[in-house]
């Protein structure tokens, strides 16, 4: 594939991914964000970042805005930047809502065009973001704006499980919900391993819990079943006992550091 195009392909994945964003966030309340209970995950995203409060923050990919609210509450000077028009104007009204429309800075942008300066950033954060890019491109932007001695920390949703790749496939049919869209793919180890090449060897995987059968349920029944779904909460917590299957869960959170 030439250089044009891989561009040509790139604005035409781009275009559906801003088209459906715009649509998802038409339909969304504009709600106040509170700085906690945290779910597991957000839990752990914020503790890996660290220290929030005056540091320099880019909230990639920001969606409806509730990360980039959160981190400013915490203190945090957040740039978010998305390819969906009407995401960035919900993530501006979200942070105003919550009373930080000061440390929230909201744009239009390109993950593969950042339109900021070498080592702007002290911290980077995303929320199933990487898993809609190319690895190769976005890892690189990524890297020149974060500050020598910064974190980027991805929570992505995981191609580890087999079984949950083929349910993947099932989703759209026989009444199962479709909820992506069609250029994305769950983030896989070989991409993982392709970001570590691109911030020197400084990347690690965390898997701060193991959803398996709670994603079943999700699928399968749409949590209408309250038996059923304590029985998969309790297989969950039993299963992330065991070491060896963090990995095969739906969620995995990515940390890359910028060593040089």
């Amino acid at each position: 594939m030439t250089v044009g195009e891989k561009e040509v392909r790139t604005q035409r994945e781009e275009a559906r991914e801003s088209h459906f964003w715009d649509a998802f966030a038409a339909a969304a309340p504009v709600e106040p964000v509170r700085p906690g209970p945290l779910d597991v995950y957000t839990a752990a995203r914020l503790r890996l970042l660290g220290r929030l409060a005056g540091k320099r923050v880019l909230d990639l990919g920001c969606g409806l805005g509730y990360a980039a609210t959160l981190l400013a509450l915490h203190g945090a000077t957040v740039h978010a930047v998305d390819i969906s028009e009407r995401c960035v104007r919900t993530t501006a009204q979200r942070a105003a809502a919550s009373g930080v429309a000061d440390r929230v800075h909201a744009r239009v942008m390109s993950a593969y065009r950042l339109a900021f300066a070498d080592e702007t950033f002290d911290l980077v954060h995303g929320q199933d973001i990487l898993h809609h890019l190319d690895i190769a491109t976005a890892g690189v932007e990524i890297k020149r704006v974060l500050r020598r001695g910064g974190r980027a920390v991805f929570q992505e949703n995981n191609a580890n499980n087999p079984l949950l790749m083929l349910a993947r496939r099932l989703c759209g049919h026989f009444g199962i919900p479709k909820w992506s869209t069609d250029d994305e793919y769950p983030l896989t180890r070989a991409e993982i391993a392709q970001l570590g090449r691109i911030f020197d060897g400084a990347a690690a995987v965390y898997y701060p819990a193991l959803e398996f059968f709670r994603l079943a349920d999700m699928k399968l029944c749409g949590y209408r079943y309250a038996s059923v779904s304590a029985a998969c909460a309790v297989l969950d917590r039993w299963a992330y006992r065991i070491p060896a299957l963090r990995p095969y869960g739906y969620k995995q959170v990515v940390v890359l550091r910028r060593v040089r």
